[in-house]
Parts: C-alpha cells; structure tokens; sequence
C-alpha cells in the first residue's frame, strides 16, 4: 500500500488521537474541581437592590444551594434581624444592624452578656464599628445582610455568617483568651452605703453633654452594664459587695473615669485599674493574599 508522501503515519493518528482524549479528560477534571468549590455557595454579592429579597417579607421555597448578600444601610427598613424557616429552608436576615452584634451572633456570644467593651480592634478604626453618636451613627455604620441556606444545613449558619462578616470587613475575628486591662468599682468598707430613698427606678444615662447624670433605687449593676457599652471604656466589673438598691450622683460624664470617679469619692467608691486574663472579641486586618 502506497501513501501520500506527507500523509501521518496510522502510530501518529492514534497518538494525536490519544493526546485529544486525555485533554478532553483533563478538562472535565478541571471543570469538576471548580464545581465542587464552588458548590452550595453559588450567589454572593455585596451590592443590594431593590431585586433582592424583602428583609421583612415571609420566607420563600429557595433552592438547595447557599446564597448570601450583604451591604449597607437601607432607608426605610426598620433596624431588626431575625430567622425564618420552612420545611426546606432556614433564612436569616438582618436590616440596618450595629456590625458588632452581628459578629457576636456568628460567634454564638451571649449577646446581653458580652458588653463593647470585651471588644479589641487591632490596629483597626474604632469610628468604623462603634456607634459613637448613638442612633446619629445607624446610617453611616449599619449593615443589611442576608443568608439563605438548605434547612438540613442550618447548623453552619453561624459560620457562613462570620465568613461573610469578615470577607465584607476584610478582618479576622476570633475569641482570645489574654491579659487585659480592666477597672474594679470598689466600696471602701469604712464607708456608708448609698442607699435609695425609694421611689421610681431610673437613671438618665443618656442625658446631654454638661447635664448632671445620676442613678436612681437601681442596683450597681445598672452602672456597670452602662459603663461596658461606653466606647473605648475598658471591661469593669463589681467588687463592691452592695446588693441593695442604691441612689448615685455621677458628675456630668461618668463615661469619664477621672470625671466618675470624682463623682463618686462621697460614697467612698472608686473605679480602681486592674489587669486580668479574661476571653476578649478580637478584630484584626485580614491577612493579604500573597
């Protein structure tokens, strides 16, 4: 048999052949292994609009992949969060929320039990996370977000949840246990107690700049729980020993130690500096990819 002088021999057909075949393989392999990395996390997008589900709306039958949006302030929705679920579905979703609250919630921290003020950011912007200026800072510093995700998954939604919260934030969040300056509120023995004179329960914590602040037939605790929400305070905690309801005079800032504790040298109370090893909320900067 005679063939055409630059004709492939038939070894040369069946290797090209062969060569097409394990690139066509190749390719599916490739193709399956982006797949699967990417399975069950399909949609995600920091963008919110107006076609994105209704933050106050009934749950709706979604498919069995995992999807989450996450962005800024909404006007016109109401601050809230909250988890629905269906037979198939579990979804939660959070409208014009403090960012803090949210990573307390993804790290499942008792929320009411977990004050700003066992909250560290390492070199991070303090202006970023903290309402400074109360309900004034809500449009400037809240977040809206969403996560929808299969019913039988539901045990992962705190984890998506922080991997969100740190991928928007570009931070990593995590709980330490380290040494950590801290301030006890200390009775002086010798001292009488502040007793209340009865009457309404109440205080006016959030009274104006230059206005006289006081506590009123309320228990220490009151104080304490205000002083760890004040930003940039550090973790204070009672040694006192007064279980009775008392009546305090706290100057005209007692989220000021100095100011506080000037305040409160009558009762012969001070807010005394500490260090102790306790569990903190840490925030840092995200590592960059290389």
């Amino acid at each position: 048999m005679f063939r055409k002088p630059n004709s492939p021999s038939p070894e040369a057909e069946a290797f090209k052949k062969f060569l097409i075949i394990e690139g066509i393989l190749l390719l599916l392999m490739m193709l399956l292994l982006l797949f699967n990395a990417s399975a069950g996390r399909k949609k995600r997008s920091d963008n919110l609009n107006e076609t994105t589900p209704n933050y106050t709306s009934n749950l709706k039958n979604s498919s069995t992949e995992v999807s989450s949006v996450i962005g800024g302030y909404r006007k016109g929705y109401p601050s809230k969060c909250d988890t629905l679920r269906n037979d198939s579905t579990v979804r939660f979703f959070a409208s014009n929320i403090d960012p803090l609250v949210l990573f307390k919630k993804a790290l499942k921290l008792p929320e009411n039990q977990w004050p700003d003020s066992q909250i560290v950011l390492e070199e991070l912007d303090e202006l970023r996370f903290f309402f400074i200026d109360g309900e004034e800072d809500r449009p400037r510093k809240s977040i809206t977000y969403e996560l929808v995700l299969p019913i039988e998954r539901e045990k992962e939604l705190a984890n998506f949840m922080l991997q969100d919260l740190c991928r928007y934030f570009n931070v990593n969040a995590a709980i330490k246990e380290q040494e950590t300056d801290c301030y006890y509120l200390v009775h002086e023995p010798s001292a009488s107690v502040p007793l209340s004179k009865g009457g309404k329960e109440e205080n006016n914590f959030e009274a104006g700049e230059g206005q006289r602040h006081f506590l009123r037939n309320s228990d220490i605790s009151s104080l304490i729980s205000y002083l760890n929400n004040v930003p940039g305070m550090l973790p204070v905690f009672d040694y006192t020993g007064i279980t009775q309801k008392v009546d305090l005079e706290l100057g005209t800032d007692p989220g000021s130690v100095c100011t506080l504790n000037s305040a409160l040298k009558p009762y012969g109370m001070a807010l005394k500096f500490f260090v102790r090893r306790m569990k903190m909320l840490v925030l840092s900067p995200a590592s960059l990819p290389e």
